[in-house]
């Protein structure tokens, strides 16, 4: 859309006048380093492949936890690296790996949200 003149001109050009908005660059407070993210004070994980992770280290925390694309991983592997404040499985995950993440979870204690089950998750990050 941004590189089409008349469907920018035309629908995106009054939106920002409407709501005076410019095109931004840099988002003060917001780090991305291939799937971790964090802004401000919020941390997010994406996870959507195969990874290995070292459980000799310190934990980091995460607030968010994004798991997408039926990753071969165990919940309880990731609670020894990562102090976990919340976990989201996406609409890709497969039914059949949900369940022992669901399991490991609940063991766990690590709140869990199934966007196939209650639709979008959305969260405050003020």
């Amino acid at each position: 859309m941004l590189e089409n003149d008349f469907v920018r001109n035309f629908h995106i050009r009054p939106s920002h006048i409407l709501h005076r908005v410019e095109a931004a660059y840099q988002l003060p407070g917001l780090l991305v380093r291939q799937n971790f993210i964090q802004f401000g004070d919020k941390r997010f994980l994406i996870i959507d492949r195969n990874l290995d992770f070292d459980t000799t280290r310190p934990k980091i925390s995460i607030d968010l936890l994004l798991i997408s694309g039926n990753p071969k991983l165990r919940v309880s592997r990731l609670a020894k690296t990562f102090q976990i404040k919340q976990i989201v499985f996406d609409g890709s995950n497969s039914f059949w790996k949900l369940n022992p993440w669901k399991k490991d979870c609940d063991s766990l204690h690590i709140p869990f949200y199934n966007v196939s089950e209650k639709g979008a998750f959305v969260m405050n990050v003020n």
